[in-house]
């Protein structure tokens, strides 16, 4: 059997107690959304920038382990035109490795901000809870004090 101590309660706070609500709970909310969402495109962004350093590895590979054009001329001129391919790959591959770098940098800027945004709102929101207790605190401590003068 379980008992209600045990019981796990979605506003609860790390020793178990519910929490007082405020005006700033639907903000609150939607800022942690939005700073998720920024961490989901932010991993979007480095998945896309370390696919595109791969890519522009591959490329340079293929630019320097090609052979050395020796023997007939056709041989030659063929591995010529196969090496300016290889080269206008490489140029490709390290155009979208900068753009990929501007748009992870971008995203990181994002994050930060929109974690920014959500640690100001939940700093806020503490600080008015801790109010909020403490002037319970007092309203209760001049009950009893009442009581006791009786």
């Amino acid at each position: 059997m379980s008992r209600i101590a045990d019981l796990k309660f979605p506003d609860a706070d790390a020793d178990g107690r519910v929490m007082r609500k405020t005006r700033l709970d639907p903000l609150e909310k939607i800022r942690n959304a939005a700073e998720l969402d920024a961490r989901r495109r932010l991993s979007t962004a480095n998945g896309e920038l370390a696919s595109a350093q791969q890519a522009r590895e591959r490329a340079a590979n293929d630019v320097t382990s090609a052979p050395m054009p020796i023997g007939h001329a056709w041989m030659i001129d063929a591995l010529d035109r196969a090496q300016t391919v290889n080269l206008a790959r490489l140029r490709v591959a390290e155009a979208v490795v900068e753009e990929k770098t501007s748009a992870a940098e971008h995203a990181r800027v994002a994050q930060l901000n929109a974690y920014r945004a959500a640690r100001v709102i939940s700093r806020i929101n503490e600080e008015r809870r801790a109010t909020m207790v403490k002037e319970d605190q007092r309203k209760e401590q001049k009950a009893f004090d009442e009581i006791a003068l009786r």
